[in-house]
């Protein structure tokens, strides 16, 4: 299939994409950056105000896999376009479910399904539309979308939770964002297609068979879709999906419960804690920059160059221990560094790694498997950093970091040779 060789329309998709992924941001994380001033309002346990984050992540990441099996069946840009508008009904409902924490729940894990209906489809379009390099490229511009608007609810957040004496119209900002772009999405892409945008070939339900290998190069077998994948890369497809699991632990498990940690610890009001969240995503953005520039002179094994970088956070998990009773500032900085080298393996991981499977016909559906393991992850650390916290304090939490850091580091390390291999057929 021929890909999109003008390069201004592909700057336009993309930036169409980010756009998309930013305002996906806006919607999902809208709740971790007020559950701060929440727990102070309904003086619930951490544990308990962080339900409906954990069932976030738990629909998000099995919504994962149906996004990704549907995106190879029906047309991207319509999975799309109804994740969106279910967000922004469960965006309106979400503070007028408040002060019921169950039914708040309730809401928010119908947000996490909608919001699995992103991903996966904008993998779909983009790996049709773009060659690898492009593609490359262009996960790391659409990431952009992501740090820029976990940015922007920590930095509105408090600006709302100050001018309207509480936490509730951020959810309607929110949601009105989300009405605009289901617009400008459809808008855009139907003028995309009139343009002769590049579409993908949907399975209909029957599995698409890869290329005969040359048995001289590989006695990998003859087969079809996920079941090829597995069979491919064998037992070190769970050392990769472990160490996916990992990075969404610590990723969103900081990002979610860091404004908490610093209020706590450092006797901070909850506004301040909250924009102090911000430093993240601007750190996780230069991360980007970074993590490219080390895939492409240093690193090409992705693999490795994921160890690499979950070695880092590692290190850094380890600086924030020796620095906790300091500053909050050395704290708010090596918190920002393990969020910064994580969304650095989820780059790799989760970006890059789904355009190797294009051979088989299915991206959706490996890019839909690969990132519900970061949500696995990330429901296990936010119930299990905050239930940590309620009963061995912070440095117990910051400990486990170290812990799983280094396991991450080690899964990725075991699997260099593999996909090495698995690259060369």
């Amino acid at each position: 299939m021929e890909k999109l060789t003008d390069k201004r329309k592909c700057r336009q998709l993309i930036l169409l994409c980010a756009v998309a992924y930013f305002v996906s941001y806006l919607t999902r994380l809208n709740y971790a950056a007020v559950v701060a001033e929440f727990i102070a309002e309904s003086g619930l346990p951490k544990a308990t105000a962080v339900l409906p984050v954990t069932a976030l992540s738990i629909t998000y990441g099995v919504g994962q896999l149906i996004s990704g099996y549907l995106g190879d069946r029906i047309r991207p840009r319509h999975i799309m376009t109804g994740g969106f508008a279910i967000t922004t009904v469960m965006n309106l409902l979400m503070p007028l479910a408040a002060p019921d924490i169950m039914l708040m729940t309730v809401v928010w894990a119908c947000n996490g399904f909608a919001q699995a209906m992103m991903w996966p489809p904008m993998v779909k379009i983009m790996t049709t539309a773009l060659d690898k390099e492009t593609y490359n490229r262009a996960t790391v511009l659409v990431s952009y979308g992501s740090s820029s608007g976990t940015i922007a609810v920590y930095l509105v957040a408090p600006l709302f939770v100050t001018l309207s004496s509480g936490w509730r119209t951020i959810f309607y900002f929110c949601s009105a964002c989300s009405l605009v772009l289901i617009f400008v999405w459809n808008i855009v892409m139907n003028r995309f297609e009139r343009d002769g945008l590049p579409q993908p070939e949907l399975t209909g339900g029957r599995k698409k068979e890869i290329p005969a290998p040359d048995t001289k190069a590989s006695d990998t077998p003859k087969s079809t879709g996920t079941v090829a994948v597995i069979r491919s890369l064998g037992g070190y497809l769970l050392l990769i999906m472990l160490a996916i699991i990992i990075q969404g632990m610590i990723r969103d498990g900081v990002t979610t419960w860091m404004p908490t940690f610093i209020g706590e610890t450092y006797n901070l009001g909850t506004s301040i804690s909250i924009l102090s969240g911000v430093i993240l995503p601007i750190f996780s953005i230069i991360s980007f920059e970074i993590t490219s520039f080390i895939h492409r002179k240093w690193f090409s094994n992705e693999l490795l160059c994921a160890g690499v970088i979950a070695l880092a956070a590692c290190i850094c998990a380890v600086l924030l221990t020796l620095t906790m009773d300091g500053s909050a500032i050395f704290a708010i900085l090596f918190s920002a560094l393990i969020v910064a080298s994580m969304h650095g393996v989820n780059l790799i991981l989760i970006c890059m790694l789904p355009a190797a499977f294009g051979r088989f016909g299915n991206v959706s559906m490996i890019s839909g498997l690969l990132n519900f393991c970061t949500y696995i992850g990330s429901a296990i650390s936010t119930y299990g950093m905050g239930k940590i916290s309620d009963l061995f304090g912070w440095g117990a939490v910051i400990a486990s970091w170290i812990v799983i850091a280094a396991v991450a580091a080690l899964a990725c390390f075991l699997c260099v040779g593999k996909w090495k291999k698995f690259m060369e057929e």
